[in-house]
Formats: structure tokens, sequence, C-alpha cells
């Protein structure tokens, strides 16, 4: 697997912006670390290997400043990157993953080599930090590709049609227009086949279509990736009032079975509402990019009460009945 490969391809896929110039410099430090690596074992040289965790020190901060002017719309050239850092580990725009990610390299490589100047590193050492920062560097492309594409999405929606209040339950509500936004939501042809970034191309269109369809309901609040439990992190979650609605997201593309990502997510949805009281709903939402008819049920097939809906392609389906067929009474 081509690490380096894989996060170019990331950037590649990221909308133009001022980022853009952070984001290929972080590339170019990595791939500047490889080739430190790689003269210091042709060499027999460790003064490179030492080097490489320097540069992929550079590689961090660059990516820490780019999702701080992406994530939380600001500055970066005006926070120093101790305060960016900062800001970042507790300001809850991290998802988990990323954030134990950027933990993980504060605490092995960036501290170590940045207070310690007498402090030498070995072969093995920096191609794990190497390793370790380009893999954080492309999970933060897909944060901040969702984040790009929550915000080119809700700016889409030219008026929201949903009225001052909601009539009914928020989870139907919800449901409805999650529906809707799958029935239309168009992927590129080259999409399909990169899954993590389509994913969070699709996670952050649905947040930024809710955000701009809802803008006229008071007191209503859409989340990206919001941490539910120490387990738990929901793709998004709506909630008005005392109504909690998480939205948990699965590709149908691929080749995995149906009948696995759907047995896997409900399992995992059946044990976030058992040990979560705050979610009041759940919608779940299995997306296939070459489908556009899409409809709602409330997944009986597989034991779910009044408190789940799942939206999916009609002919995906057809294809669960098929598998889990009702049972009898």
């Amino acid at each position: 697997m081509d690490v380096h490969k894989i996060l170019s391809d990331k950037i590649e896929r990221l909308p133009i912006g001022d980022h853009t110039e952070g984001i290929k410099a972080v590339l170019f430090h990595i791939g500047t670390a490889v080739r430190h690596l790689q003269r210091g074992q042709a060499e027999s040289d460790e003064s490179y290997f030492t080097d490489a965790i320097y540069r992929c020190n550079q590689a961090f901060e660059g990516s820490i400043k780019e999702a701080y002017r992406v994530l939380a719309a600001e500055n970066p050239e005006k926070k120093t990157p101790a305060e960016i850092e900062i800001f970042l580990q507790n300001g809850k725009l991290l998802k988990k993953r990323v954030l134990d990610l950027f933990s993980n390299y504060r605490r092995e490589w960036r501290n170590p080599s940045t207070h310690d100047y007498k402090l030498l590193f070995h072969e093995d050492e920096s191609l794990l930090a190497i390793v370790s920062v380009t893999v954080f560097a492309i999970v933060l492309c897909d944060q901040i590709l969702t984040k790009l594409t929550f915000e080119s999405s809700r700016a889409d929606v030219v008026e929201s049609s949903v009225p001052e209040e909601i009539k009914g339950d928020l989870l139907s509500f919800v449901a409805e227009k999650i529906r809707a936004f799958a029935s239309n939501y168009v992927v590129k042809p080259d999409d399909v086949t990169t899954l993590s970034s389509s994913y969070a191309e699709i996670e952050g269109a649905i947040g930024g279509f809710l955000s701009a369809e809802f803008a006229k309901i008071s007191g209503l609040s859409i989340l990206l990736s919001p941490v539910l439990d120490d387990r738990y992190e929901a793709d998004l979650l709506v909630s008005l009032g005392g109504e909690h609605i998480a939205l948990e997201i699965r590709s149908l593309h691929g080749r995995v079975p149906i009948s696995s990502i759907y047995e896997l997510s409900t399992s995992k949805v059946r044990s976030l509402l058992q040990k979560n009281r705050k979610v009041t709903g759940v919608v779940m939402l299995f997306y296939n990019a070459q489908e556009a008819d899409y409809i709602i049920g409330g997944g009986s097939a597989t034991g779910f009460g009044a408190n789940v809906r799942v939206v999916m392609a009609r002919e995906s389906f057809k294809e669960l009945e098929r598998l889990y067929p009702p049972k009898k009474s």
C-alpha cells in the first residue's frame, strides 16, 4: 500500500481554495522525508533519519494549520502552532479517529524532537513517523472534504422549502428529507470507485443540505460527526427540543454483500439506542451511487422499533426482503 500516493489522490480531490497551497506543501514535506529516509538507508548515515523526522514535523504543522483554516474558518497565520494545537485538541472539531492520530503524533514524534535537541532517531523510528503523519494527513483530508462539501451543499440550496415549524415527529421529517436528498444527489463518475472520499462528500453534502433546509426552524441544530459516547461517533446529529436524531451512513457500492453491511450497521445502531439515552431516533442511509429511487422503511426485517428509519434504494430493499423474509405471526 502506497500511503503517499493515497494522500496525493486525496489532495487532488479537494476543491481549490485558500487551503490548497498549504495542503500541497504537506505532501512535499512528506515526500522529502521519504527521500531523507532512503538516503540514510543508502549511505548508512543515521543523521538523515533525524532529518526525516523534522520534515514530518513540518508536514504535521502544515496539516493542522490548513485544518484550522477550513474547520474553524479562521486564518491560521494569526495563531501560533501551539495555539492551533490546543484549539484543535479541545475545540471538538476533529473526528475521534483524527484526534487520536493527532495526539499520537504529538506525543511520539513532534514533542520529543522539538524539545530535545540532542535526540537522534533511528531508521525504524523515521519510517514510523512518516507513516503516522501521512495517515494523519489522509484522514484529515477526508474531514476537510466533508466540511468543504457541507458549505458548498448549503450554498446550493437557494431557498428552504421547510416551514418555520415541523408538524409531526422529527424522526419522520428528517428521514423524508434524507430520502429526497439521496434521490437527487449526483455522484461524479470517478467518485464511484473511491469509497472513502465519496463517503466524506456524501456526509458533508447531507449536512449542508439539511442545514440550509432547516434554516428557518428556531432551536434546531445540526452537528457533523458528534461523539455520542466513548465508542460511537454518529455521522450527523439533528436536534430540536428533546429530540435527537442520529444519522448513520453506509455505502452499498463495492463487493461487500448488502447483508454484511446491513447486519453490521444494525448491530451498531441497536447498541447505540441501548446505551445512549440522548438519542431518540436513528435514520440509516444506505447510499448507492447507481440508484435514484429511494424509499423509507422501518427496519422491521431485523426487528427495529418505531425509533429507526431505513432509507434505501427500492431495488436494495427488495434484496433485503429476500434475505430477511418477514416473520409469520
